[in-house]
């Protein structure tokens, strides 16, 4: 009993500290910190395509921009636009469908912001999906 109880303390300390760190997906973490985010806008249902544009673009992301995330500048967030707090997003970016987003937040607001759309042409061609991803982060951060 004894263990379990040490067990679990550790774990919700841990959870605790990622927390606050806002490392856990879904956290409240801020987007001001950053200065640039990578948004995948989803709803319900999910076709394989719309989870394979997430999944794929997760990868990429994590694989290629490793110091842009861990110093903060690029922040990647899946968003679920069938939330209410989320709703705000469909008008703010003129969302019709599920969408991969780059935007650029300076105090807090989004001043420039460019839909991914060719996702959903090459989303089975890993290696033109994982150049159209990075090229497309790369030039919007330089502009």
């Amino acid at each position: 009993m004894k263990k379990i109880f040490v067990m679990v303390m550790v774990v919700l300390t841990a959870f605790s500290f990622a927390l606050a760190k806002g490392t856990i997906k879904g956290a409240s973490s801020s987007v001001k910190k950053h200065s640039f985010v990578l948004y995948y806008f989803y709803s319900y249902p999910r076709c394989s395509t719309c989870k394979a544009i997430e999944a794929n673009a997760d990868f990429v992301v994590k694989e290629h921009f490793k110091k842009e995330l861990k110093k903060g500048v690029l922040a990647w967030k899946p968003v679920d636009v069938d939330k209410p707090e989320n709703k705000h997003f469909i008008k703010e970016f003129k969302l019709y469908t599920k969408s991969l987003v780059l935007a650029k937040i300076k105090n807090g607001k989004v001043v420039r912001y460019k839909i991914l759309q060719k996702v959903w042409q090459v989303v089975y061609e890993p290696y033109e999906f994982e150049n159209y991803i990075v090229n497309s982060v790369k030039n919007f951060m330089k502009e």
